[in-house]
């Protein structure tokens, strides 16, 4: 199944100080492959890339954020390696 991007999602919910705009196009991976379908997507449709992670140490911009935000929320626990086989 292949990751969905979906449009216009706010971001208030998605960081501490619970303010700022939408994301243009916004995703959540579960995992790596799914991370590197979203870069590869964000790269392919030529898009601005944002990456939020727990969104304590960010302020959100008011407004719509152009390009894909892509959330590391339901990533925990995942690990990277450094090195990529294949």
């Amino acid at each position: 199944m292949p990751l969905e991007v979906q449009k216009n999602v706010s971001l208030k919910n998605r960081n501490w100080w619970k303010v700022g705009g939408s994301a243009e196009n916004f995703c959540e991976p579960k995992t790596v492959v799914e991370l590197k379908e979203a870069l590869l997507r964000a790269q392919r449709e030529n898009w601005n890339l944002h990456i939020l992670s727990g969104g304590s140490n960010i302020l959100v911009k008011e407004g719509i954020i152009s390009g894909l935000v892509i959330s590391l929320h339901e990533m925990k626990g995942v690990s990277f390696s450094g090195e990529e086989n294949g």
